[in-house]
């Protein structure tokens, strides 16, 4: 192997450069490539980078000849260390910018401002909602704990398949149910998403199928019709009065049917009354936190009286007791009964929000219909055909009342 010369002559503007080259060729296979064009394409399949960086360099030294003034030794240099060692400059240049990224721990500290400040947005442009946010914080959370536990400081290229089976399986011992190791999975996942939209380096075992959140159906609960009027009706008198605001703050979770972070928000200003085909009803409006849609309810009288109750100011217990006694039933069971009421699908669905049929039927815990304005099509699907006492809690939808003009509104709507 010997090192590659290149020479550059013109006449016209006397020019004769010569420059040592790093590059190395085989001279005999050289020479023999210059015994035609078949040797001289066969060399040039044999060494493909080698005969690239030739032909730039030809392409380059070329294009100066329209200059009349030609160019300097100088500048014939430069012109071949560009090209030699470009891909040396692009790796140092990386090098460079890994040196510059934050470790995994500071660009989590730095994401977690973001979110918290407002300065990051979510995919659709809002902020993250404060749930969302001790959400996420629970999960990086568990992540630095993990790495306390195995004494190791885990940065992005070492998030891989073996750093998910680890950090799951530490998870588990911890206590944790199947779905909660999920959501911080994909808490996690998210992150990582995160920092490569941010031009990091980031291990790209994340996106594979195996490195998933799993998430399972459990069986959660809701209240009937009768044990929610057992509840209203239910003496609290002679115990501490949290028991009645956080029974009352259920009340509303079910009469709306949002999250806690909705309800807890209510204003007289939210209500607006309204007439629909000469029907005076009042609906509460409300701005959802967590997904920024505004919805718009059905105001029965069982709600507005608790909310005069407090002025409409709801009562702010503590997040632990609104969580144990709470949490997402009251919600599940408005939904649900309203489901079972026979209120349109696509209805609940602007309430609760939300985005698709299938999520709200997997939201709700109902298995049958009890109610259709067809009854002859619910006796051919086998459903429970007829009115109970528990259907008339729920308003009719306008769809359905105009349909038949001589169905009567339930009362107190």
């Amino acid at each position: 192997m010997t090192k590659l010369f290149v020479r550059f002559q013109s006449v016209k503007q006397g020019i004769n450069h010569k420059i040592s080259t790093p590059l190395l060729v085989d001279i005999q296979a050289w020479n023999n490539s210059r015994n035609g064009a078949v040797q001289l394409m066969r060399w040039r399949d044999t060494h493909p980078a080698l005969a690239q960086k030739m032909d730039e360099i030809k392409g380059m030294l070329n294009a100066t000849l329209t200059n009349d003034t030609g160019i300097t030794q100088k500048e014939f240099a430069d012109i071949i260390d560009h090209v030699i060692y470009r891909e040396a400059r692009h790796a140092h240049k990386q090098r460079e910018e890994e040196a510059k990224q934050p470790s995994l721990n500071e660009y989590v500290t730095q994401f977690l401002d973001q979110i918290a400040s407002g300065a990051r947005h979510t995919d659709r442009g809002r902020n993250y909602a404060s749930s969302t946010v001790r959400s996420i914080r629970h999960a990086l959370h568990q992540l630095t704990l993990f790495g306390q536990d195995v004494q190791r400081e885990y940065d992005f290229e070492d998030i891989d398949m073996a750093f998910y089976y680890d950090f799951t399986a530490y998870l588990k011992r911890k206590g944790y149910s199947v779905n909660s190791v999920g959501k911080c999975v994909r808490q996690i996942k998210a992150l990582l998403h995160a920092a490569e939209l941010d031009g990091l380096s980031v291990n790209p075992a994340w996106k594979r199928k195996q490195f998933k959140g799993t998430r399972i159906d459990v069986d959660s609960i809701y209240l009937t019709l009768d044990e929610i009027q057992k509840m209203m009706a239910a003496d609290l008198s002679d115990l501490p009065a949290e028991y009645e605001q956080a029974r009352d703050i259920f009340m509303v979770g079910v009469w709306t049917a949002q999250r806690i972070s909705d309800y807890n928000h209510i204003r007289k200003e939210d209500f607006e009354p309204l007439t629909i085909n000469g029907r005076e009803i009042t609906c509460l409006n409300i701005r959802q936190r967590k997904t920024g849609a505004k919805v718009s309810i059905p105001c029965n009288k069982p709600l507005k009286a608790i909310l005069e109750k407090y002025d409409y100011h709801l009562p702010h217990l503590q997040d632990q007791v609104i969580n144990r006694d709470i949490k997402e039933v009251a919600r599940r069971t408005g939904a649900t009964l309203m489901y079972l009421a026979g209120i349109d699908i696509y209805d609940i669905m602007r309430i609760t929000g939300h985005t698709t049929p299938a999520m709200v039927k997997k939201y709700i815990k109902a298995d049958s219909r009890f109610y259709t304005v067809a009854t002859h099509e619910a006796i051919d699907a086998n459903w429970t055909v007829g009115f109970k006492n528990k259907h008339k809690f729920f308003p009719y939808p306008t769809s359905v009342m105009d349909k038949n003009p001589n169905l009567i509104q339930n009362p107190e709507w």
